[in-house]
């Protein structure tokens, strides 16, 4: 599951999601759900993005608010998930480590969630999907 039919900013995506897992789980398949969120609005890049001005300030405000969109409904999906599958159902949270993201309230409550934790920085070792994107 991927962009852009499983958009997890939309209501329709989240559903999506749900359904398939529900599915697959029917079917007696195991589900691992990734989440590799957008983290730009989080990198501490952003920090010197912050000083060029209100305009700046604003598209970064627009950006963070639909990144938690996305955070709040993946541990939507993946509560759902656990509670359908139980055992059956894996999950993964990646961003790069010193991202501030991992101390919104919001990533925090999720990674709760996680029965385990991994440093990993994939960007560093030129991971990419099988469209280029990293």
């Amino acid at each position: 599951m991927g962009l852009p039919g499983w958009d997890l900013s939309t209501k329709a995506g989240v559903r999506r999601a749900v359904e398939e897992i529900r599915q697959q789980l029917a079917k007696g398949k195991k589900i691992l759900l990734w989440a590799a969120l957008p983290c730009t609005s989080w990198c501490t890049w952003q920090n010197v993005n912050e000083q060029h001005g209100v305009e700046a300030r604003q598209k970064l405000e627009i950006a963070r608010r639909h990144s938690l969109i996305m955070i709040r409904n993946f541990k939507f999906v993946l509560r759902k998930a656990l509670e359908l599958g139980g055992d059956d159902v894996i999950a993964a949270y990646e961003w790069p480590r010193a991202a501030p993201g991992w101390r919104l309230p919001e990533t925090r409550d999720l990674v709760k969630t996680l029965p385990h934790r991994c440093n990993f920085d994939g960007c560093q070792y030129g991971l990419m999907t099988t469209a280029g994107y990293v």
